[in-house]
């Protein structure tokens, strides 16, 4: 591996091959650091070295990488399988070859295992000294404990979808709600010894197989003849709320036949009023003048009385 690299930042120029290792030693402010920041930024394909992006530079400002006096700087790192460089101020990034250099946060020295947390850790680790599992190592694993394959390939889905992390807290979450149940059912706490031979109470364990299918049967029937009894009784609720509908109709029609009966008393009433004969007024005479008198209202004569 070659590495070229011109005008960056306290480094003018330096010609570094790599076989396969190389020391670079130096005063200070001879440009070791530069060199080592040029490199990280082609290994990275970042234009801005790590250490100054989290200091808070951007390619707005990539000028300021240039060395004094010059237009321009550049790095270049080739090997066999292809070569990546970057040329400043443009922050231009060219990649050729089926295979450029690449390399982690972790080989550039710009990240430490040491500071990760043990969780952390162990993922980084697992993608270098290829320690991922396979589908084939996560089926192995659970055919020991008793799953099916079409279960480990479901698991298996799921951890390509959601992670490993996350398909840990959901089957730890599952099995808190199975322990949950467990302890509803029994009224006991579960425990992995306890849940391997734990039988419930009053089962004879010491019956043979046809015995124990024979209560498996006579258990059968019984839920086949409470069944039936349901559908009978929800049958009967059915007939008794058609009956009762029919009693609401025939209610309904008693208080309309109610009412027309009264309508019809009321008119009679009034019919056998207006088909009474009138009864005349006897004559009476004026005890001055004896003269015949009348009755009227309302300056009309009353030729019936008023209740006739």
């Amino acid at each position: 591996m070659k590495i070229t690299l011109r005008n960056l930042r306290g480094c003018e120029r330096a010609d570094v091959t790599l076989a396969p290792l190389a020391l670079v030693a130096g005063l200070n402010g001879q440009g070791k650091t530069s060199l080592l920041q040029g490199v990280q930024s082609a290994l990275l394909t970042d234009p801005i070295p790590p250490r100054l992006r989290e200091q808070g530079a951007t390619q707005k400002g990539a000028a300021d990488l240039v060395y004094r006096g010059s237009d321009e700087a550049s790095v270049k790192i080739a090997e066999d399988g292809g070569s990546v460089s970057i040329s400043w101020p443009k922050c231009k990034v060219d990649v050729d070859g089926e295979a450029p250099p690449r390399a982690s946060l972790f080989a550039v020295g710009v990240q430490s295992l040491v500071d990760l947390s043990g969780r952390d850790r162990a993922a980084a680790l697992a993608r270098y000294i290829d320690a991922e599992p396979s589908a084939e190592d996560l089926h192995k694993a659970l055919a020991d404990i008793g799953y099916s394959t079409p279960a480990a390939e479901k698991c298996w889905d799921a951890l390509q979808k959601d992670g490993w992390d996350a398909v840990w807290e959901k089957s730890k979450k599952h099995g808190t709600e199975l322990e949950g149940q467990w302890r509803q059912v029994t009224g006991e706490k579960y425990g992995s010894k306890k849940g391997a031979d734990w039988k419930p109470e009053g089962l004879d364990v010491s019956s043979d197989e046809t015995a124990l299918a024979a209560l498996v049967e006579q258990a059968e029937a019984a839920l086949e003849r409470t069944i039936a009894r349901q559908a009978v009784a929800e049958a009967n609720v059915e007939q008794l709320r058609e009956q009762a509908g029919s009693v609401r109709d025939l209610e309904a029609q008693e208080k309309e036949a109610d009412t027309v009966v009264d309508r019809l008393q009321v008119e009679y009433r009034v019919w056998t009023i207006k088909q009474r004969p009138a009864i005349p007024t006897p004559p009476m005479s004026c005890p001055s003048c004896s003269a015949p008198l009348g009755l009227t209202k309302d300056g009309k004569s009353l030729e019936e009385r008023p209740d006739a």
